[in-house]
């Protein structure tokens, strides 16, 4: 008995170290606390060039943005509009940022 409950606790604390390395979502989730761009372009899915070119605006600005680098709020409306969503969907407010 005594063996069984030592190899138990060293299996499960094996397996808890394991826990940091492994990746439970497919994005980063401190990207998600900035905005959710990424997330909803490959729920779609749509490549970064694709959604730029919807949005009319640069492929470097979608980077930005699912980056959480500052850019213009007209552009983040464009980019709500092309996934179809609600600015407050995918854009976090100021006061939360």
């Amino acid at each position: 008995m005594l063996i069984h409950d030592i190899f138990c606790l060293t299996l499960l604390i094996k397996c808890i170290s394991m826990l940091p390395s492994v990746k439970f979502f497919p994005f980063d989730v401190e990207d998600m606390r900035k905005n959710k761009v990424r997330y909803f372009r490959e729920a779609i899915p749509l490549s970064i060039a694709e959604l730029a070119r919807r949005a009319g605006l640069a492929p470097q600005t979608i980077t930005k943005m699912e980056k959480g680098l500052a850019t213009r709020k007209n552009s983040e409306l464009k980019v709500a509009k092309a996934l179809q969503k609600k600015y407050e969907e995918v854009f976090l407010s100021d006061r939360e940022r």
